[in-house]
């Protein structure tokens, strides 16, 4: 019995340790994987100076790092940044890929874990991660516009990296970050006993005031249809006009379904707050958006996968067979005009069939989805 208890003890304690010792090559599966018991180890006091390393002058994140080990290009690219001043360490600051967000709640998991540790370094270096953590809010707070949107990057202001930016949920990942921060819950629940910080209740105000517009610019965001009736919204919106604007050239101004759901389980997130802003308002973009979404789904029709003559994987779109009980899809755009699938290449040029568009882009990049029929398992019709 001993013996099997050394074994089970073994197992516990060093199978972690080999897991995430492996070299991973996405840091947010690494750190969404990594077990709160590890939390106080070397190597997660590594990861996590690693990751305040890399924190921009300004308070945010580079995107697609692997903070654990990052490369040695990352490495030359932070150094040569450096050499070059604060503005361009800030140009790489940014909310895509969910950079900044993730970190801020990647460090406040280890500051929970190590704030009342009795070793001196760990302790200090707790403390670290709280300061990191407050400027990184603090960045989030800053970058947001005065009609409450917030840019893909921040001071960077060319191109499309300056519009409002609900492409890969950035911009409700921010909103939902602020709103736990200022209801000191989720990974910020460790900072409720931080009573002689005497910033922390105006930063908490600032972020519940965000969050409000933020919630009012979404609502101001929403696209109408051909009909003039309130439809979804586009992956990225003109930060003055709020207007649907184009980003990379397959990613055309357009009824945008993946994001839109993202968006509506935000706005029935919101509902349930007691401050929620303008709710009316919100109950009428929530269940317009729905409509649309029941209009526009893609009935009888599945991808169906091949090998084409260059041996390449490929599919296509075909109708489903006559006892095949296919679930509906949404494409992933539609055009504005007349509410069709929307499919684009590396050419800027709109199609009508995703079969249209080379190779690359159709099999790079997610044309169809079915999100809302999740989004509608989770909250069914009333």
């Amino acid at each position: 019995m001993r013996v099997l208890r050394s074994i089970l003890y073994i197992i516990c304690t060093m199978v972690p340790l080999m897991v995430f010792s492996q070299p991973y090559k996405d840091w947010h599966p690494f750190a969404s994987a990594y077990p709160d018991s590890l939390l106080k180890s070397s190597e997660a006091a590594n990861v996590v100076r690693s990751v305040i390393k890399f924190q921009t002058p300004v308070g945010g994140w580079p995107k697609n790092i692997f903070f654990p080990k990052p490369s040695a290009s990352d490495d030359k690219a932070l150094s040569q940044r450096k050499l070059k001043g604060i503005s361009e360490q800030n140009s790489v600051a940014t909310i895509d890929n969910s950079a900044t967000t993730f970190e801020i709640g990647f460090l406040m998991r280890y500051y929970k874990a190590n704030r009342q540790s009795t070793v001196a370094n760990t302790e200090a270096l707790a403390r670290q991660c709280r300061r990191s953590v407050m400027q990184g809010v603090e960045y989030l707070l800053c970058m947001q516009y005065s009609n409450g949107g917030f840019p893909q990057y921040w001071p960077r202001d060319d191109h499309y990296h300056a519009a409002i930016t609900f492409n890969d949920n950035a911009m409700v990942n921010v909103l939902r970050l602020l709103r736990d921060f200022a209801a000191l819950r989720g990974v910020f629940a460790p900072l409720a006993s931080d009573s002689a910080d005497q910033i922390l209740p105006i930063m908490r105000q600032r972020a519940h005031e965000a969050c409000e517009k933020g919630v009012r610019c979404i609502l101001k965001c929403q696209l109408k249809d051909d009909e003039g009736k309130l439809a979804i919204w586009c992956q990225q919106h003109d930060p003055i006009t709020m207007a649907p604007v184009q980003a990379r050239a397959y990613e055309l101004p357009s009824f945008c379904t993946s994001e839109s759901v993202t968006i509506l389980r935000f706005l029935r997130e919101t509902l349930s707050e007691k401050s929620c802003p303008d709710s009316l308002a919100v109950r009428l973009s929530i269940s317009s958006a729905e409509s649309w979404f029941e209009k526009h789904q893609l009935n009888g029709m599945r991808k169906e996968f091949f090998h084409n003559s260059k041996r390449q994987r490929d599919y296509r779109i075909v109708p489903c067979l006559p006892d095949e009980n296919c679930p509906p899809l949404w494409a992933r755009f539609y055009d504005l005009k007349y509410g069709r699938p929307l499919f684009c290449g590396r050419d800027g040029i709109p199609r009508q069939r995703v079969e249209e568009i080379d190779h690359e882009r159709r099999n790079g990049y997610s044309w169809f989805n079915t999100s809302f029929a999740a989004y509608r398992r989770a909250f069914p019709k009333e």
